[in-house]
């Protein structure tokens, strides 16, 4: 609201013309690439701390760059978890073309099912 009230919607239409850039970014990207795998996140998980809340936490430097930009182009993104690093968990992301949820799943269920198989005969 502040900002609409004191920029009249500038910074918010500069941002839907961002997300327009982006989205056609990644559509070329995948136009050659049936998936991309990237990190679900950059940095590993920062260590609990029980005194803080939920309203706590979403002040935390958590850096979510690598999944929000999905939020808004409209291209599928799982992430699947793959292992830890230092006793903390690590995922990796996968992301499709619009609206081919299909592929991403497929592919998020066999990674899963590989590392299931590994572990069994470990």
């Amino acid at each position: 609201a502040y900002a609409n009230d004191a920029y009249h919607s500038r910074y918010y239409a500069d941002g839907m013309n961002l997300f327009v850039e982006l989205t056609e970014r990644y559509d070329a990207l995948l136009a050659d690439h049936d998936l991309l795998a990237m990190p679900t996140v950059v940095d590993t998980a920062p260590e609990h701390d029980p005194e803080m809340d939920q309203y706590d936490r979403l002040g935390e430097d958590l850096v979510v760059t690598n999944t929000a930009p999905f939020n808004r182009t409209g291209h599928p993104a799982i992430s699947v978890p793959v292992g830890e690093v230092d006793g903390l968990p690590v995922g990796l992301m996968l992301v499709g073309s619009r609206f081919d949820d299909a592929t991403v799943l497929d592919a998020a269920e066999t990674i899963e099912s590989m590392l299931a198989d590994r572990s069994s005969s470990a």
